[in-house]
This record gives C-alpha cells, sequence and structure tokens, in this order.
C-alpha cells in the first residue's frame, strides 16, 4: 500500500469516527427547592454532535475550593436530576 493510499484511508477512517462535542443542554431549571436540595430538569441539546447523547454530568460549584464538582456518580440518563 502506497503511503497515498495509507493516508486516504487514514482520513476516511477519521471522518467516520469524528463526532463533535455535543450543544448545552437548554431549558435548566429549578422545579423543586428545599433547604437541603434542588430538583433540575433541562431539555436535551438542540446538537448532539453527531452522537446520541448517552447520559449528563451534573456539577455544582463550590467557591470555598473554586472548583466544580459532580454531583453524580454515574452519568444521569434522564433529562431531571435531583
Amino acid at each position: 500500500m502506497s503511503w497515498f493510499c495509507f493516508l486516504c484511508a487514514f482520513f476516511f477512517f477519521n471522518l467516520l469516527i469524528h463526532t463533535d462535542p455535543p450543544g448545552p443542554p437548554t431549558g435548566l431549571k429549578p422545579i423543586e427547592v428545599t433547604k437541603d436540595s434542588v430538583t433540575l430538569t433541562w431539555n436535551e441539546p438542540d446538537e448532539d454532535g453527531g452522537s446520541p447523547i448517552t447520559g449528563y454530568w451534573v456539577e455544582r460549584y463550590d467557591p470555598e475550593q473554586d472548583k466544580w464538582i459532580k454531583c453524580n456518580k454515574m452519568p444521569v440518563k434522564d433529562t431531571t436530576f435531583k
């Protein structure tokens, strides 16, 4: 196989598996707020980046540590999280 054919095959393979990041979820809103928790709901992103959305990571900001912390251990499959 010539280098040109190898390069073309590599490029074509990358086109087949290449996906972009999905867009952000839309319509994020709290639907229940208590002193200890909040239930969030959202809509799927308008753009999936070329792959199905398989789950969501929910994070909260901790100002004392100046970092974002995940709220779930596994990706949330639904569009609601408490």
